[in-house]
């Protein structure tokens, strides 16, 4: 038969600590308390920067919107390819049709 999974605080529970020990993890905890602190503050600060440019780049920082732009502006630029390739093909036609006129011609 399987014994039960003890977890941190089963182990916390049952060994008793000094008062040293016991400042010591609070210290440590208060240490890493501190630090996702300020990971959140500069994370939101770096968010909010990126919402700014967003919006003064495209108008909107709406994650939705810049989706629907980004595919819009995939199918425009697919569409100026595909006219930039006929125009070339165009043309490199028409350069062979000249160049079999001046061939005929000697």
């Amino acid at each position: 038969m399987a014994q039960p999974r003890k977890s941190a605080t089963d182990s916390i529970a049952t060994t008793p600590l000094s008062i040293e020990q016991l400042q010591s993890k609070y210290e440590e905890l208060h240490r890493k308390k501190i630090e996702a602190e300020t990971r959140h503050k500069v994370t939101l600060a770096e968010l909010e920067k990126l919402r700014t440019q967003a919006r003064t780049t495209w108008g909107t920082d709406d994650v939705e919107e810049l989706k629907m732009k980004l595919v819009q502006m995939q199918r425009e630029n697919e569409e100026r390819r595909a006219k930039y390739q006929s125009d070339l093909e165009s043309i490199e036609t028409k350069l062979e049709e000249i160049d079999q006129k001046f061939s005929n011609l000697e």
